[in-house]
């Protein structure tokens, strides 16, 4: 049995890949899928953007400061790609379940988000929920999205959550965006309803890093009897803790930077 919630999986779709950065540190890979080569890589069409992190240090300032400030670029890409108004709502959900580390990162990221809906002079007005997952509260992650963009109108919903990937290279070490909306606990078999544009009537910007992988992802690599293991098995890394407190930190800081104009460099 195998899953996978990759945003993109670049590999199905290398010939689209334009790449913009690609140093010692990080490559960034941006594919804008027409509806036509969409339909041949079975992904939904939009804009999906890639950052791949060579190496974490998490004391390395400079190297945290460089991902924060590329994945600024890349939310502002995606705010240019869906020509958005200067003075805009924004809704920021924070999928998964805060309680278990490798699915805390929504949560974790509003936890730092600037928020300026109840402010007067804001040009850009900024609200936020983490709303949990459907065994806390017996709802559709969905359900609730929906009801809060039916009363507060945003122009653009930005979704973030914890993603399952196929390649153990990539935990904790890719942020991805697209502009396709994302299915809440699709990577783990536990798929919910998605949250895109088709659903809630809004662009919507998810936001996934990739925390668990599934262990059949993995099997070619190991001499392991699939039939000896237990359906449902998900593996993370053993730094899970200090990679989902930074990449939070990171992501909050990109899309406060991104959507408040704060000044910065830029690497490409």
């Amino acid at each position: 049995m195998e899953s996978k919630s990759d945003l993109i999986d670049e590999e199905v779709g290398k010939e689209l890949i334009k790449t913009k950065l690609d140093d010692e540190d990080l490559d960034i890979n941006v594919i804008d899928l027409n509806e036509i080569e969409a339909k041949k890589i079975n992904k939904e069409p939009g804009l999906y953007q890639t950052i791949n992190i060579k190496y974490l240090d998490y004391e390395n300032i400079d190297l945290i400061e460089k991902i924060t400030n590329n994945l600024a670029v890349l939310i502002k890409n995606v705010i240019s790609y869906l020509k958005l108004k200067e003075h805009k709502k924004i809704f920021i959900v924070g999928l998964g379940n805060k309680q278990v580390t490798p699915d805390a990162i929504g949560p974790r990221v509003i936890e730092n988000l600037i928020i300026t809906n109840h402010l007067d002079n804001s040009d850009v007005k900024i609200a936020c929920l983490a709303p949990g997952v459907m065994g806390q509260t017996g709802l559709e992650t969905a359900m609730i999205t929906k009801s809060i963009v039916s009363y507060y109108k945003p122009d653009l919903v930005i979704a973030i959550d914890a993603l399952a990937t196929k390649n153990t290279k990539r935990l904790f070490r890719s942020i991805q965006l697209a502009t396709s909306g994302i299915a809440p606990g699709s990577g783990v078999l536990n798929k919910r309803k998605e949250i895109s544009n088709k659903t809630l009537g809004v662009d919507v910007l998810a936001i996934g890093v990739p925390s668990v992988c599934d262990i059949y992802s993995i099997l070619n690599d190991y001499d392991i009897d699939e039939n000896k293991l237990e359906d449902n098995l998900f593996l993370t890394t053993k730094d899970v803790d200090e990679a989902i407190d930074i990449l939070s930190i990171i992501i909050a800081k990109a899309i406060n930077i991104a959507l408040l104009n704060i000044e910065i460099q830029q690497d490409f």
